[in-house]
């Protein structure tokens, strides 16, 4: 789907950047269950916090879940034929596609559409 006037990939891509910076904007928790600043103090400037129990307890759900690209550990990606980034924003983009319905004027559309290249190839002829 790399088309030289516009990209399906690029915009599906677009949208999930777009979608991951609106959520860093809208900021995070500050509480004692989200940020555990005894921890922070305990650990000091420069300290580790991979180890504190708040991380502990919050890494699993700390990442941002992709509709495009899954968490895969590296077995499961080998499991799962070993897929580069790109084929996978691809299959997701002509899933996108394939499954969009199609529009009520879609039958109109199409012959006009149709109508259209008919007559520039009785132009060139």
């Amino acid at each position: 789907l790399g088309y030289k006037v516009f990209s399906p990939t690029v915009a599906v891509y677009a949208n999930e950047v777009i979608k991951q910076a609106r959520m860093f904007a809208e900021g995070f928790s500050y509480d004692d269950n989200s940020v555990a600043l005894d921890e922070i103090a305990e650990a000091g400037p420069g300290g580790n916090f991979l180890t504190s129990n708040l991380t502990l307890k919050l890494f699993r759900e700390a990442y941002y879940q992709s509709d495009i690209f899954p968490q895969l550990t590296l077995e499961e990606w080998q499991e799962k034929g070993s897929s580069r980034a790109d084929d996978i924003l691809r299959r997701y983009t002509k899933d996108l596609i394939n499954d969009l319905p199609a529009p009520s004027d879609h039958g109109d559309l199409m012959e006009r559409g149709e109508a259209f290249i008919r007559k520039l190839k009785s132009h060139k002829h």
